[in-house]
């Protein structure tokens, strides 16, 4: 539950800056690829490829 209420505080604090025009959490953002881990699996409505969480 304290990991929820700090991703909780985290993304109002985030909203309020971008209110206020506060951009600079934004410089410390990360862009992060991944590929399949296994492709054609059996899905519920097919074939489906998966992905690992990040």
């Amino acid at each position: 539950m304290a990991v929820a209420r700090a991703r909780r505080d985290l993304a109002t604090r985030w909203s309020l800056e971008l209110r206020d025009k506060d951009e600079r959490h934004l410089t410390e953002a990360q862009v992060a690829t991944t590929g399949p881990t296994a492709r054609g699996r059996f899905g519920m409505c097919g074939r489906l490829d998966v992905y690992p969480g990040i």
